[in-house]
């Protein structure tokens, strides 16, 4: 599974992560080509070696040769939707656009359809965003993680008037998303902004904020615009592929007792944590004080969600506290493949651990349909695909 891991203690922006890209060898005729099929024109690509304190990366400027006017956030995302990229890049650009959109209408308390988005409605940061999502699949990248992101300090320009580094914006994507941030060093108000709304909105979106175990095969440097003897204006991607197995140092498991609730709304905390990122829920009949039947909600989450899945678990049960601590987790590689077995197409996970693979276990979605469709019992199903998965797909 080929693994981006973007280094942001540099700083970043939208120009950095595409440059981080082009930096590793990304074709940038290619990248020009497929934004141009979203009805993008008008503008090329500058890219030039830059030396900071001998490293040597790319800096990347979108060179506009005819400014139109922003446009508002439906015309952009109608723009963006009747385009013809490929699929997956509409949705993630989307996603994307939408998060800053909300951002935005929250900042200045406008309609979402109404906001006029000065920045995000530039030809430059739609190239930006297109690019980025463009050049991971050009990479090849399965799976993204970041770094905590800085967010500076002093003031900056914007459209709006003069405002305090981070912008409102990336602050709000910072708050909403639950980002981990590295806050300004004491002396560092001349610093300025290291982080855009952009580049907040593309992370939040594309990468997971945890540290991944994994072996670098190469690395992107991209340069930014700023050159600061304080702080080195670097972003570097790191493109490699996670280890087989590895201990995750970022899990947290949260804990409460529960027994004056019903299983329709425990099944609702359930699906709200999921939603929110947990990375397993689980529900433990225990017998309580006063003779009471109630259960343990029991949850597994990154260490950087921990506040915001507390104060979930509080404002939605019945609880009055919840446990916390800290797990070492340990992950057996997997690999998803789809195989063609006597019932048809089907989805089966594969467990591997230093490279041998050890079981597979088929999707129950797919096994379902089959199961409906064929009329097979289910566990029929379940022992077929087993059997011809097992004989095929498992090292002897």
């Amino acid at each position: 599974m080929k693994t981006a891991y973007f280094h942001c203690i540099g700083g970043v922006s939208g120009d950095m992560i595409l440059a981080s890209m082009v930096d590793l060898g990304i074709d940038v005729n290619k990248l020009v080509d497929t934004i141009n099929t979203a009805g993008i024109s008008g503008f090329d690509l500058k890219v030039r070696n830059v030396d900071r304190s001998g490293l040597v990366g790319k800096s990347l400027h979108v060179n506009i040769q005819k400014n139109e006017t922003p446009l508002k956030f439906k015309a952009l995302i109608d723009r963006i939707v009747g385009s013809n990229l490929p699929k997956d890049v509409i949705k993630k650009t989307q996603m994307i656009l939408t998060e800053i959109g909300k951002v935005e209408s929250e900042v200045h308390q406008i309609d979402l359809e109404d906001v006029i988005l000065h920045e995000l409605g530039s030809i430059d940061t739609l190239v930006d965003v297109i690019g980025c999502v463009v050049g991971l699949e050009l990479l090849g990248v399965t799976e993204c993680f970041s770094s905590p992101l800085p967010i500076g300090g002093g003031m900056i320009s914007t459209d709006h008037g003069i405002m305090v580094a981070p912008a409102p914006a990336t602050m709000g994507l910072i708050k909403k998303n639950n980002i981990p941030i590295v806050a300004a060093l004491p002396g560092s108000f001349e610093i300025g902004e290291t982080l855009t709304p952009t580049a907040t909105a593309i992370l939040s979106t594309i990468a997971k904020f945890d540290s991944p175990t994994m072996s670098i095969e190469d690395i992107g440097y991209g340069v930014g615009h700023k050159c600061s003897p304080k702080y080195p204006n670097i972003l570097s991607l790191w493109i490699g592929e996670l280890s087989e197995s590895s201990f995750s140092q970022q899990t947290v498991l949260l804990e409460t007792n529960i027994d004056d609730m019903t299983a329709e709304s425990l099944g609702y905390v359930m699906d709200l944590l999921f939603k929110e990122g947990a990375l397993d829920v689980w529900f433990t009949s225990i017998h309580m004080k006063k003779n009471r039947p109630g259960v343990i909600l029991s949850t597994l989450i990154p260490r950087f969600l921990e506040k915001k899945i507390i104060k979930l678990i509080l404002n939605e049960t019945t609880t009055f506290g919840v446990r916390s601590k800290l797990i070492d987790r340990y992950l057996a590689d997997r690999e998803v493949v789809v195989f063609e077995t006597s019932l048809g197409s089907v989805r089966v996970k594969i467990k591997k651990e230093e490279g041998v693979k050890l079981a597979v276990s088929p999707e129950y979605d797919d096994c379902r349909k089959i199961s409906e469709t064929c009329n097979i019992p289910i566990f029929q199903v379940y022992s077929t695909i087993m059997s011809e998965a097992s004989d095929r797909l498992l090292d002897k």
